[in-house]
């Protein structure tokens, strides 16, 4: 998960990508996600 995580907030900083976008252009399944977002300190 931690490589995961890095590659969402890569995403966002780097292609000014939202969390959601980050994790849809990953490929990360909508039930995965409210995890992720967590992980990452949003919401």
């Amino acid at each position: 998960m931690l490589g995961v995580t890095n590659n969402i907030k890569q995403l966002m900083v780097n292609l000014k990508m939202t969390a959601e976008q980050a994790m849809n252009a990953l490929g990360i399944p909508k039930q995965e996600q409210a995890e992720y977002m967590r992980l990452i300190g949003q919401k």
